[in-house]
């Protein structure tokens, strides 16, 4: 399809398991992407009465549906979870490259699951995904985190992730991507809640466009 990655891939963090679906193109043409997506896999993944923090609460990544283009503003990628801060829906919007990294490496949908075992960074490498530890980021700064992990994995790397107040689990804590963030609801706790430092999304693939 033009303008889309192409798939929804969807992380266990507590077993590390990845599963890659095709993107259902109805579901394209009724949801767009972005906040079209959140809105339809929010309802469908995440119960209404779950704690915030408890690991059965997902964070989803979406890139708008302009990601990837030359759109001069179509360049946002959508943050969602349940909020730890109204107990109700979780949306933040930033600016920065994690969408069209993660659009160039195939996918509209990211959806994470689950709480890995102790501190760790996703690594989404085109088909590849791997869950590494980043004990030795505890503490780190956003921009530290995303220069240690570019010194280990390569400067083309695209990195969002939390500092301190998202480990410490504060209910407005953001995530950050090259100095954006996604700042509403305390999306940036929920990841922190799930043991998450950090996502580092390297694609190489051309985005198809009309």
């Amino acid at each position: 399809m033009n303008g889309y990655g192409g798939s929804v891939l969807t992380v266990d963090l507590t077993t590390g398991e990845g599963v890659k679906k095709p993107l259902d193109e109805k579901l394209a043409a009724r949801y767009l992407g972005g906040c079209g997506f959140g809105a339809y896999f929010m309802n469908r993944v995440v119960d209404a009465k779950v704690d915030a923090f408890s690991p059965d609460n997902a964070l989803m990544v979406a890139p708008g549906l302009f990601v990837g283009t030359a759109d001069p503003t179509g360049g946002k990628t959508s943050f969602f979870s349940k909020s730890p801060l109204t107990g109700g829906w979780g949306e933040g919007v930033m600016g920065g490259r994690i969408g069209l990294s993660l659009k160039q490496a195939g996918y509209d949908m990211l959806i994470l699951t689950g709480k890995a075992q102790k501190l760790s960074y996703l690594l989404i490498n085109d088909n590849e995904v791997a869950i590494k530890s980043a004990e030795h980021l505890q503490g780190a700064t956003t921009r530290d985190t995303a220069d240690a992990i570019k010194e280990d994995e390569g400067k083309d790397v695209i990195v969002a992730g939390i500092g301190m107040a998202g480990e410490k689990l504060v209910r407005f804590a953001v995530i950050d991507c090259e100095d954006r963030q996604s700042g509403r609801g305390g999306i940036g706790a929920v990841m922190g809640s799930k043991n998450l430092k950090a996502i580092a999304v390297r694609g190489t693939h051309d985005i198809p466009v009309a």
